[in-house]
């Protein structure tokens, strides 16, 4: 093969393996998450816990779940990225098998947050997700954890706002589900939201903004579950 062909070959090869590289960036990895964990379950079967956490980056960085809700047995399958339409085709490898008692949900940031999406679209479709895993687990108590103000979005307070209003009126409507105002718990007394809760980047909570993450949820659960007023 003569050098010059096989240069532009391995331009070509290059240029390809840059692009997917691109794409892999740009659609995130939420795929992959979703793959190893039903992989996971898959080969060593699925346990059936008391409490079943699903969401994006901030249930999937939620590392001292399973201590925060002891005695409570918990399950975290949080998928950083994620946004609402990911997760109904999700919702019978990851969500169903587990047959949990309560369904911790903290979706829709990312739809706020990253897409700027309309928070009465998104509202929408996060109802009509959480009728979806009411009709698949109808014993099951579904908690929906508010969407937390950020320091690196404050642009979207309105949205959050409206979005949360929105939920809080649903879990008044129904018997199956629940609203756990975090957000309201993350900010000072002003209203303004506390950087010493988040890491650098003002957007994941810290170690101290997870302590208080963990009391709301906590308090919010044991108005159903006797085990943790014990």
């Amino acid at each position: 093969m003569r050098p010059w062909l096989k240069a532009i070959l391995w331009g070509i090869a290059a240029l390809v393996f840059v692009l997917m590289l691109l794409v892999v960036v740009a659609f995130n990895i939420c795929p992959i998450t979703a793959w190893v964990y039903t992989e996971k379950y898959r080969l060593t079967g699925y346990p059936t816990p008391d409490v079943l956490l699903i969401g994006s980056s901030s249930i999937q960085n939620w590392k001292t779940s399973e201590s925060d809700l002891d005695p409570l047995s918990s399950v975290n399958v949080g998928i950083g990225g994620t946004v609402v339409r990911d997760w109904p085709p999700l919702l019978e490898s990851l969500v169903t098998p587990f047959h949990p008692r309560a369904v911790l949900v903290y979706i829709a940031a990312n739809d706020l947050h990253n897409e700027h999406r309309d928070p009465e679209i998104v509202a929408d479709e996060l109802t009509a997700l959480l009728a979806d895993i009411h009709t698949a687990l109808p014993d099951a108590i579904l908690y929906y954890i508010s969407v937390y103000a950020t320091g690196a979005q404050p642009e979207s307070r309105a949205d959050e706002d409206a979005l949360n209003s929105a939920m809080s009126a649903l879990a008044k409507e129904t018997d199956y589900m629940r609203y756990v105002d975090c957000a309201g718990a993350l900010l000072g007394s002003d209203g303004a939201i506390r950087p010493a809760l988040f890491r650098d980047d003002l957007v994941h909570l810290n170690d101290d903004g997870y302590r208080i993450w963990a009391q709301t949820i906590r308090a919010a659960l044991s108005q159903d579950f006797d085990e943790l007023n014990d």
